[in-house]
Order: C-alpha cells, then structure tokens, then sequence
C-alpha cells in the first residue's frame, strides 16, 4: 500500500515501477515512500523489488539488491514478511534536488493481526534524471512504542501508537 496523489505522483506506474514524481517536499515524500515499499522485499518477490532497485535507487545498488534477496529469503524461512505501511513522515532536511525525512511504519504480524509494531528510519531521495531516487539505506529502521513528535500522516492513514 503507497501513497498517491493526482497532483504530486505518481504519472507513470506499469505495475512495478511507479515514477513521475513532482520536483518538490511533496513529490519527495510520495517517491521514497513508493520506492523504500516496492524495495524493501516487504512487498513481493524480486520481480517487484529488483526492478524498483535497479531503476530508482543510487548508491550501492548492487548491495542494496543483495541485502535484499537476503532479507527476503530469511522473510520466507519464517513464514512470510509482515504487512508493513508507511502511515507517517518528518521532513529533516530539504534542499531542491535532495529531501531527506524521517518515516514512520506500522508492520502486521502475519501470524498475529491483532500485533502492530511502529517503525522509524531516515530515508533520503534525490533528482536525478527528471525524478526522484531512493538514496541506497545505510541502516535499520528501529521499533517505537509511540509515535515520535513531529510526524506528519501520510494521506489516508492515522498516526496512532502500536497495538
């Protein structure tokens, strides 16, 4: 589940791949939501997030990609990945062609739904190439107990803590 938004961004999405993204904190915050998601391995196999890697990350792409099929397949060894939402963002850091934020996630046991946890961690993207990308992650995101000052809702979600 990504945020979009008819002003903002997405234009272009083949069903893998979402771009066109404006060039502004607003676009920013959509693309590195949209782009952390279909990276992450947390939303489907490496037919989602080899692409979105190969074609909307810079940096260490190739291991970003490796991290991630380990990820993934530890995911699997367990039973699944959880269902995981960005419901939050903080915007630390904007400059023209470089937004770095704060983002906050809520991930479902997929074993337990009643159990939620929060997630935070830093994401950073940067216009190149008339969009948005993903700046490759450096670190892990680590658990709350409650929402942190100064978050903001992605649209359609609600900022509460985890159940």
């Amino acid at each position: 589940m990504v945020p979009l938004s008819l002003a903002h961004g997405p234009s272009t999405n083949d069903g893998v791949v979402a771009s066109g993204f404006t060039h502004d904190p607003n676009g920013a915050v959509i693309a590195a939501v949209n782009v952390l998601t279909r990276s992450s391995g947390l939303a489907g196999d490496e037919t989602v997030f080899g692409p979105a890697i190969a074609r909307q990350t810079t940096g260490d792409v190739s291991g970003y990609l490796a991290s991630i099929r380990g990820v993934r397949a530890a995911l699997e060894q367990r039973g699944g990945a959880p269902a995981t939402v960005v419901v939050g963002y903080r915007l630390v850091e904007v400059g023209v062609d470089d937004v770095r934020m704060d983002v906050l996630s809520r991930a479902t046991n997929p074993a337990r739904p009643s159990q939620h946890a929060l997630i935070t961690g830093t994401a950073r993207v940067r216009w190149l190439d008339g969009d948005w990308r993903l700046v490759v992650p450096t670190g892990a995101g680590r658990q709350v107990d409650q929402v942190p000052p100064g978050f903001a809702p992605m649209p359609g979600q609600q900022l509460t803590s985890a159940g």
